[in-house]
């Protein structure tokens, strides 16, 4: 972000806002597959999609300024929501309630190898061939992913529901949802504690980079941290449910993990610690908190509507970017000078999530009934 803003002659708060409108792209477009794939089917929204995804990242290569780049990236982020929204309500139709939290603990898995991995690849694309060479991998890859899934990845919505207007059903669809308390507490758990981490994302690499002189090759090492943890969490996660541990245990457990992680971050920045390794260490617990609560959260999100699992997964995922967009957006609206906008605005998160879950939640909430 920093060498972008060099590069395109402009702020590096214009640089995030294509962090930004991703995010806010990805939340409008989660309101708008699920749906789809509950009516016309997983697969065909999900290949439609990433062939989006695939073209608009070529795209962003090629863009002459930053605001056709923040254009593509709406464009990219719309695309590339298929893939998180979709394979959940896949997961939902292949395994069911009784076994969706270990199931979607093990993509879990899968899915966090990417921000692990792709600031450190990132890096060296970027001081080896220049920022554009990150988006072309992304739709090369992209395009090896649609059509793997083309081939081999069949239909599973069997339940499609009967002929009439899309958009009423839709609305009465997420009307359901927003006034369900056993969907509601779980799509709010997973926005608190997301925004936390997309806030990371969105101001770490000005903090490290620019205000501690972190190389940008080597920033990788240090965002990997979140990605690490949250590894370990999703680990722990599919090892205690195969034991028939509680998923909402797991969740209470997680809340406080990222409540400490977030605090204690918060801490050492108001405190004068001046350390790349006191902004990002916290965020190694952070993480783990997370692999604890995401797996569990969307299983749970979904849990008791199986009918519109599409839709289900389309909302909860949908307040999810929503809470990423507005986090990193209020981070350029802050002087960045220091890690303490940062810091903040991640412990605020955690806290929040931790208050949704023991406010909101009351007691047990009740089993799910079986689909007849």
């Amino acid at each position: 972000m920093p060498d972008m803003a060099r590069i395109f002659g402009t702020g590096i708060g214009e640089v995030q806002l294509t962090l930004s409108v991703f995010l806010a792209s990805f939340a409008v477009a989660t309101l708008v597959h699920g749906p789809l794939s509950d009516r016309f089917g997983r697969r065909r929204v999900l290949i439609a999609g990433l062939v989006l995804c695939a073209v608009s990242s070529f795209a962003c290569s090629f863009a002459p300024n930053i605001e056709t780049l923040i254009a593509l990236r709406a464009f990219q982020a719309f695309g590339s929501c298929a893939g998180m929204v979709v394979v959940r309500a896949v997961i939902r139709d292949l395994y069911g309630p009784e076994h969706m939290p270990r199931a979607m603990a093990f993509v879990a898995l899968g899915v966090t190898l990417s921000p692990a991995l792709a600031p450190i690849l990132g890096g060296q694309l970027h001081v080896r061939f220049g920022w554009w060479a990150s988006f072309d991998f992304v739709a090369a890859f992209t395009a090896l992913l649609t059509l793997l899934i083309f081939l081999r990845l069949p239909e599973t919505n069997r339940h499609p529901p009967p002929p009439g207007s899309l958009l009423a059903g839709m609305a009465g669809s997420f009307a359901s949802l927003l006034g369900a308390r056993q969907f509601m507490v779980y799509a709010l758990v997973i926005a608190f504690a997301a925004s936390g981490f997309y806030g990371f994302a969105a101001g770490a690499p000005v903090v490290l980079i620019d205000a501690y002189g972190v190389a940008p090759d080597f920033y990788g090492l240090f965002a990997a941290f979140p990605p690490a943890g949250f590894i370990c969490g999703t680990l722990l996660t599919s090892r205690v449910l195969r034991r028939a541990g509680s998923p909402d245990r797991l969740i209470s457990i997680g809340t406080l993990v990222i409540s400490v992680a977030g605090g204690a971050m918060a801490l050492l920045s108001w405190s004068g610690i001046q350390s790349p390794l006191a902004v990002a260490g916290p965020m190694l617990l952070y993480g783990f908190g997370n692999g604890l609560i995401m797996p569990n959260a969307f299983a749970g999100s979904m849990r008791y509507y199986p009918r519109i699992a599409g839709a289900a997964s389309a909302l909860a995922g949908f307040l999810q970017q929503a809470a990423g967009a507005v986090a990193t957006t209020a981070l350029t609206l802050l002087p960045q000078t220091s890690s303490k906008p940062l810091t903040f605005q991640v412990a605020l998160s955690a806290i929040g999530a931790a208050l949704v879950w023991r406010l909101l939640r009351g007691g047990r909430l009740p089993p799910p009934r079986p689909v007849a």
